[in-house]
């Protein structure tokens, strides 16, 4: 068996009376990974261009989604050591 050292990132959409529909997502990232160039690269080319990432900062606009397909593009070649989950569920 193998072992690695991995960073899990947790957030979730915030509990407020009027929102129904909840989500809360995880992501596991190998430490290798994380602490990888190539993985300090892509964080430097978005923090160059102060991009955030986060639940809140996701909308419809054509900025928001040209940003969030470039971060899909850069890590596309790191999908096969990462984990993704996500749970939605309506609170009523």
């Amino acid at each position: 068996m193998v072992e690695y050292k991995v960073k899990i990132f947790l957030d979730e959409s915030g509990i407020s009376k009027e929102q129904k529909l909840f989500i809360m997502g995880a992501l596991l990232i190998p430490t290798y990974v994380y602490e990888s160039e190539y993985f300090k690269d892509i964080e430097n080319y978005f923090k160059s261009k102060n991009n955030v990432f986060h639940w809140n900062k996701f909308s419809d606009s054509y900025k928001n989604k040209r940003d969030y397909t470039e971060l899909l593009k850069r890590i596309s070649p790191l999908f096969d050591s990462m984990r993704v989950n996500f749970i939605c569920f309506h609170h009523s």
